[in-house]
């Protein structure tokens, strides 16, 4: 990247661009492929799921960075169709991934700003994982309490997160519209 500033439309272009590689469903099959999806969870389901929370990744992002209502759904705009493009969902798919990224987005957003350290964090990426895999327990998440999810995945996926916001916060504050 040049030290040239983007417009809003190229800073969406960009994050699909980066949402491309860093959600990717070959970045879903290495974090997920040795986990068993529960009775009824099919591979969609799941995809649907890991896309919901990349996509909150890059709205929580866009959201710690900007502070924005206006640039921030300027750049969403543009960055959704892109997306959308990518994922190449047929119609029926693409409502169930919508109706799922609304609601996770709201949830994730909830949670993870009441994350308070490590144990908080693995709370949060259990039920994240827990959603992906379809062994999500309503009545247990009702309640706050933590999911079952292996720790190595849980681990793994809250470090790759934290990857994924740092270097792509950097680019953005590098060549991203002005703040």
């Amino acid at each position: 990247m040049s030290n040239e500033r983007m417009s809003l439309e190229q800073t969406g272009e960009f994050l699909a661009d980066a949402y491309r590689s860093a959600f990717g469903a070959g970045r879903f099959h290495s974090f997920f492929d040795d986990s068993a999806l529960a009775q009824g969870q099919t591979v969609d389901l799941a995809l649907a799921e890991w896309h919901a929370f990349g996509c909150f990744v890059f709205t929580h992002l866009l959201w710690t960075i900007y502070r924005s209502r206006d640039k921030v759904s300027t750049i969403l705009d543009s960055f959704k169709p892109a997306l959308l493009g990518f994922l190449l969902l047929n119609e029926s798919t693409e409502d169930v991934f919508l109706n799922i990224a609304s609601q996770r987005e709201q949830e994730y957003i909830a949670q993870f700003q009441g994350t308070k350290g490590g144990a908080d964090l693995a709370v949060f990426f259990g039920r994240v994982i827990s959603r992906i895999t379809g062994h999500f327990d309503t009545d247990s998440g009702a309640k706050g309490i933590p999911q079952a999810s292996d720790i190595s995945t849980n681990v793994a996926l809250c470090s790759y997160t934290f990857d994924v916001m740092m270097h792509t916060k950097l680019a953005l504050e590098e060549c991203g519209p002005e703040e």
